[in-house]
């Protein structure tokens, strides 16, 4: 970290790091773009505060306006068509706009409902023993090819062996087919807490509030994982996804 706020100057890493996870520095980190952050370094040296503010002001505003009102949103929309080429007079269909906010937001909890009335009998155990099968062909074949040192083959089956397999939907991080796990409390129409999406506030006709709670709620989530062991159980997407 010490040696990170000497190459870049320009940016108080150590503040922003303490800020959002909350922890004490680490003493390493990985930093997967030295040139890029080099570059952003310079330019922030040369750049006039005004502009940095107005900037991250646009991005903020970019971030959030697809969930204003209509009045607010229709000009982004529109700018954003045009730069696409698209007629701004087209419209997305409104279903297809509240399904995907769903499954942005709280998909897991739709997928619930999902997994119950698609997945029947042994369907996510017949999945698995299909793919545990292509996995087993896949290192026999592997084992034929002639143009593969044997140093190579050995890695390469070892990576096929470690594979997680994750079939259907997934049985933690949250459990999809335990009510109990994926919900703590209801309490009226108005407020719903789970305890997957326990530090999430849904209310009725807040849209707009609403969908600020759930992204504070996924930057808390992200950036207090660091420094913690890997969650390998979680999934990167929704059953019905």
């Amino acid at each position: 970290m010490a040696d990170l706020t000497k190459t870049l100057p320009y940016v108080s890493f150590e503040t922003v790091v303490e800020d959002l996870t909350r922890k004490p520095l680490p003493k390493a980190i990985l930093l997967t773009s030295p040139s890029y952050l080099e570059a952003v370094n310079k330019l922030l040296n040369k750049t006039p505060k005004e502009t940095v503010q107005a900037y991250l002001l646009w991005t903020t505003m970019r971030t959030f306006i697809s969930h204003a009102d209509l009045k607010t949103r229709k000009s982004y929309e529109d700018f954003s068509k045009t730069l696409a080429g698209i007629d701004p007079n087209v419209k997305k269909e409104r279903w297809k706009t509240c399904v995907r906010e769903m499954d942005e937001t709280l998909g897991f909890l739709a997928g619930e409902f999902y997994v119950r009335k698609t997945f029947g009998g042994n369907a996510k155990e017949r999945g698995r023993i299909v793919i545990e099968q292509i996995k087993e062909a896949f290192i026999d074949r592997f084992a034929e090819l002639e143009w593969v040192d044997d140093e190579t083959r050995e890695v390469a089956v070892r990576k096929v062996r470690n594979l997680r397999v994750k079939v259907g939907y997934n049985d933690a991080s949250p459990n999809m087919t335990d009510p109990v796990d994926l919900a703590k409390y209801f309490f009226s129409m108005i407020v719903l807490i789970l305890r997957y999406y326990e530090k999430i506030r849904i209310k009725k006709d807040k849209f707009f509030e609403n969908y600020l709670s759930y992204a504070k709620y996924t930057q808390e989530k992200a950036f207090s994982s660091a420094g913690e062991p890997v969650d390998k159980e979680e999934w990167g997407m929704t059953p019905q996804v």
